[in-house]
């Protein structure tokens, strides 16, 4: 897809249809997985992880609040 030579690239169907092959055989797990920097440490990694999950729950408890509310 990187080539100079533009006739040598993918059509935009296909370069859908090779996402989506691509996207079936990876799991809805690794999917929500946040790309991480080559040299991230562990504790990057923790960090980052424990920041998502704060940022999710407060989108959760947000959520309910307008059900709750409505």
């Amino acid at each position: 897809m990187m080539t100079n030579d533009f006739r040598e690239r993918p059509t935009a169907q296909g370069a859908l249809e090779h996402w989506y092959q691509l996207k079936s055989k990876l799991s809805p797990n690794t999917i929500r997985l946040r790309l991480g920097k080559p040299d991230a440490t562990v504790g990057d990694t923790v960090v980052n992880t424990l920041a998502d999950g704060v940022v999710n729950l407060a989108w959760l408890f947000d959520e309910v609040g307008k059900l709750t509310c409505a």
